[in-house]
């Protein structure tokens, strides 16, 4: 009769040894979690703010184009140009294209310039309102900047807006190409714990940048962090997750 407690107590103990290793592993996983929507959130705050600043050296950049465009010589258009592009260097060309015919009139080092961009989206959609595009390989910029052909393909982001004359007709589109690295940087800065991941998703759910696939089989599914901008910027969707290392490295 005796002996019944200590068996108890001994039972309890022994399960209380072997929950605790769970116990513990549930809460380092828990954590990770947590830090890693943290890290998401954050990094897609700072992702926002840069897009946003990009947005509005483009905007003040048309707005000083405006104010001269109509004896705008060519010569100056270039110079406004290059000084926006070498204020913000990971901005691989900016350039303005006439409404009437989609030839670029000036552009950074010249580059482009009497081109036809007419069939490009960025052009077409700048015709009609603010524009932002989505990551996309080079088409005329590869031969056009003589980049190295050993060196990493070029994929750029877009954005576009309209050029008004002082009646408020559209006579132009500016438009800048935005080096990609320059965003997979931001993220690959994140704060995150060892081994996991912060991947980009696209408005459409794609994985623009980060482990393919795998936040769509993680359980249980993160949550998406999205990119917020500014409401005045055109916004392009991203949202952010973050994979822990056990996702990662179960479906490597």
């Amino acid at each position: 009769m005796v002996m019944e407690p200590v068996t108890r107590r001994a039972a309890w103990r022994l399960a209380l040894a072997g929950a605790l290793p769970w116990a513990i592993a549930g809460s380092a996983i828990a954590s990770e979690h947590d830090s890693l929507q943290a890290a998401a959130r954050l990094t897609a705050a700072s992702l926002a703010r840069e897009l946003d600043r990009q947005w509005a050296r483009l905007r003040a950049l048309a707005a000083e184009v405006e104010r001269g465009q109509a004896a705008q010589p060519v010569p100056e258009l270039r110079r406004m140009m290059n000084a926006a592009q070498q204020a913000a260097p990971h901005t691989v060309w900016i350039g303005v294209a006439s409404a009437r015919d989609g030839k670029v009139i000036a552009a950074s080092a010249g580059v482009l310039e009497s081109a036809d961009v007419s069939a490009r989206p960025w052009f077409q959609a700048g015709l009609q309102r603010h524009f932002a595009g989505d990551v996309h390989s080079a088409a005329l910029l590869v031969t056009a900047l003589r980049r190295d052909p050993r060196d990493e393909p070029l994929r750029l982001i877009d954005f576009t807006t309209p050029v008004r004359n002082a009646a408020g007709q559209v006579v132009g589109v500016l438009g800048s190409h935005v080096d990609w690295r320059w965003v997979t940087a931001i993220i690959a800065g994140a704060p995150i714990p060892p081994g996991a991941q912060v991947a980009l998703l696209s408005r459409e759910g794609n994985v623009l940048f980060g482990a393919e696939g795998h936040w769509m089989t993680a359980s249980p599914r993160p949550p998406l962090s999205l990119v917020q901008q500014a409401p005045e910027a055109p916004g392009l969707g991203w949202r952010l997750v973050g994979l822990p290392a056990s996702t990662l490295r179960g479906r490597g």
